[in-house]
């Protein structure tokens, strides 16, 4: 009976293991005119020195380097935070759920600064 609990609990552990993420992506875009916003910096707040622009269509790819997720950060072409998205977050404890990760199509409508 020993051995068939810890057969399943390393089971369970490679199986939960296999859902590592690799990259975030999404896409941006005004809320106020529904448009995609381009030039805009995206970086994950775990490690700075990986970052991604929006592209004319608004769309962005980051690569994930510690491998469970961390939060991105939305930069306007004057350096100034936009917003943060959570990518993993839970409900009241629940079951985690995930934003601009691993082939989720996401998108973020953000209202910009009138500077902008």
């Amino acid at each position: 009976m020993k051995q068939v609990l810890i057969l399943s609990c390393t089971l369970l552990l490679l199986i939960s293991c296999s859902n590592r993420i690799d990259y975030y992506h999404g896409y941006i875009f005004s809320s106020k005119e529904n448009k995609p916003l381009k030039e805009l910096r995206i970086e994950e707040d775990d490690n700075l020195k990986t970052t991604s622009y929006t592209d004319e269509k608004g769309y962005f790819k980051i690569p994930e380097t510690n491998g469970f997720g961390g939060n991105l950060i939305i930069y306007d072409k004057n350096n100034s935070i936009l917003d943060t998205i959570w990518t993993v977050y839970s409900s009241r404890g629940e079951k985690l759920n995930y934003r601009f990760i691993n082939g989720r199509k996401d998108t973020l409508f953000i209202t910009l600064p009138n500077n902008n």
